[in-house]
């Protein structure tokens, strides 16, 4: 997914902020991250699903490239 889309997304679910509205986004078919609109605020929170991590962002345009990242990053193997 294009860092256009993932923005149009992130706008689309800050037009709503009054409501929780959740986006999921899936990595080879499974779901890996979760983006919503903070309720009241423009703060989009993004939890990767792995580790339950919940980062939080000030623009929609740092989330959405910290999600196209996140989208396009390899997972580390387990080398042990």
């Amino acid at each position: 997914m294009d860092f256009d889309t993932i923005k149009d997304k992130l706008e689309a679910l800050c037009c709503y902020n009054n409501i929780r509205i959740t986006y999921s986004f899936d990595k080879d078919k499974h779901p890996y991250l979760k983006a919503q609109c903070k309720n009241g605020t423009e703060t989009i929170q993004v939890r990767i699903l792995s580790n339950n991590e919940l980062i939080e962002f000030d623009s929609i345009e740092k989330a959405a490239s910290a999600i196209e990242m996140l989208l396009q990053t390899e997972p580390l193997e387990d080398i042990s």
